[in-house]
């Protein structure tokens, strides 16, 4: 058999979002032991579900699909299962409190907290990073410190953390540093293509300004008005603001339209020569907007539209207003501002006699 190589692509079915629970920790033959023994004569609902029990014995999967002749529920299938058993609260967020006490409530989850990594790891839309990559040439993106299946407009990536390894966490760092993402690249060619959890920007975001001071960095974002948002604007060099975009869903995850807008911040580290980037670049670089279509969608009556792309740089004076305006050098005189009129005053009437 074969081993796959830490770094290499991975077949879908065994692609695991960062920090997976991999499998469960019920014991599975003593908890129906222990069912058995507690029933009731001839009381079938006090046993595990035939049906659930292979998913029980082997790792949870991404999505169902057949292991050996026997069908494996995947996460997401096994969310509903649980759910239709009113083991989750509305929306899904926690376990009910009615089922504390039972022996599959640690089952159950396992599968929600699974179930929300998988919703958190959607894949680029492949003409995000094509748009990107003509911006960014003849540089390569080397890194994806969140790499999942959905990393085909990628063709020059070494590094790929998959989270599946302490040493392929992209999430773990030293005093701010992402010290996984560069690996054994040299200094210089260890650009980074992120896009990790939507349900925490933050966390990541801060590591994508912290390696943008050595490496070509492109992180695709929520287009949010946000702290992190605006903190990561003044770092930044671009901004590509790409309104709705349909990104492909994980394994197991049903596709739906995108509810929110999304842009992509563009970090260029001071030590990259700036000459060799395209001349739309350097212009955009020296104030001068652009737009221009990254895609093509059928509208209405199967008309084909450009969607637009709006790229800019990423710092401005809104964005200095939002963290308040710089202190006026001593040096500078004060802005000349209009002057008030005079308050009126009433005078007072002279007492009479």
């Amino acid at each position: 058999m074969s081993k796959t190589k830490p770094n290499a692509p991975r077949p879908s079915g065994f692609w695991r979002p960062p920090n997976w629970i991999h499998s469960t920790k019920l014991n599975v033959d003593a908890t129906l032991a222990a069912m058995k023994k507690a029933s009731k004569p001839g009381r079938k609902e006090d046993t595990i579900d035939p049906e659930l029990l292979p998913s029980l014995r082997h790792p949870y999967e991404p999505e169902t699909r057949e292991v050996g002749g026997v069908k494996v529920l995947g996460i997401i299938d096994l969310e509903k299962y649980f759910d239709g058993l009113e083991f989750y609260t509305r929306g899904k967020h926690a376990l009910v409190d009615e089922v504390s006490n039972d022996p599959l409530a640690v089952v159950a989850e396992e599968v929600l907290a699974n179930a929300k990594l998988l919703r958190d790891a959607w894949n680029t839309a492949g003409p995000v990073w094509r748009m990107v990559r003509k911006w960014t040439e003849p540089f390569k993106f080397t890194v994806d410190p969140f790499s999942n299946v959905g990393t085909l407009e990628l063709p020059d990536l070494v590094n790929r953390l998959d989270g599946s390894s302490a040493q392929l966490d992209g999430l773990a760092h030293e005093n701010g540093w992402p010290i996984n993402w560069r690996g054994d690249l040299p200094v210089g060619s260890a650009a980074a293509a992120v896009n990790g959890p939507h349900s925490d920007v933050a966390k990541w975001l801060s590591l994508c300004a912290r390696y943008g001071q050595e490496e070509i960095v492109a992180a695709f974002v929520p287009d949010a008005a946000d702290v992190w948002w605006f903190e990561a604007c003044r770092t930044a060099a671009l901004v590509f603001r790409f309104g709705r975009v349909h990104c492909s869903p994980p394994p197991g995850i049903t596709p739906s339209s995108p509810r929110s807008t999304s842009a992509v911040l563009l970090w260029l580290p001071e030590s990259i020569d700036v000459s060799l980037l395209p001349e739309h670049t350097r212009a955009c670089l020296a104030g001068r907007n652009f737009t221009t279509a990254y895609d093509v969608a059928k509208g209405q009556g199967g008309v084909l539209r450009n969607r637009p792309c709006t790229i800019s740089a990423a710092r401005n004076e809104s964005i200095d207003f939002g963290f308040g305006v710089p202190m006026r050098d001593a040096s500078t005189p004060a802005p000349e501002t209009e002057s008030k009129k005079p308050k009126r005053t009433r005078k007072s009437k002279e007492p009479t006699s």
